[in-house]
């Protein structure tokens, strides 16, 4: 699935979906993965949300900026 971008600098949405089936409500979840606001972890990201999947859950994660993301 394609990434979605939000602002103009670093943040971005980056979904895991299931196939949708109309008038089928799927709960989601919104991960923010971690890393003491220096970076955002790759391990809290992708294999997180694939646990969440799993469970049947929508997965978005928020890849945001961070004191790395300014500095570069």
């Amino acid at each position: 699935m394609e990434k979605i971008k939000i602002g103009k600098n670093y943040a971005y949405l980056e979904p895991y979906l299931h196939q949708y089936r109309y008038q089928e409500k799927i709960p989601a979840i919104l991960l923010c993965p971690g890393g003491a606001y220096l970076y955002t972890s790759r391990r809290e990201a992708a294999p997180v949300a694939y646990q969440f999947l799993a469970k049947g859950y929508h997965v978005f994660v928020l890849h945001y900026s961070t004191i790395s993301n300014k500095r570069m």
